[in-house]
């Protein structure tokens, strides 16, 4: 997949209302992760995540959904054990009901 395959597909994601249980699993499948990593991921095999509804790739990405109408840029996100032990290249933090 090329640059404008991927930019297409993720300008037609925004445009889908928002999902914080399907949202960083799109965003994986545009990207060209494994069906079956995401498979994984959404069972909970492979994602690191300490904390419920967080999504942790191990050294691609790390999603946490944030509260609606809270500041998506300013959420802090606590660096546990997983984080140091994992470290994702991309942290990602998507406001609840927001559209990009």
């Amino acid at each position: 997949m090329n640059i404008a395959e991927i930019e297409l597909r993720l300008s037609e994601l925004v445009k889908e209302p928002f999902s914080e249980g399907e949202f960083p699993f799109r965003l994986a499948e545009i990207y060209n992760a494994p069906k079956a990593t995401i498979t994984k991921l959404r069972q909970g095999t492979h994602n690191g995540a300490d904390r419920a509804g967080d999504v942790l790739w191990k050294k691609k990405l790390y999603f946490r959904a944030a509260e609606k109408g809270a500041s998506a840029s300013r959420l802090p996100i606590a660096v546990g054990p997983s984080w140091v032990k994992l470290r994702p290249s991309t942290k990602l933090d998507a406001a609840s009901g927001m559209r990009r």
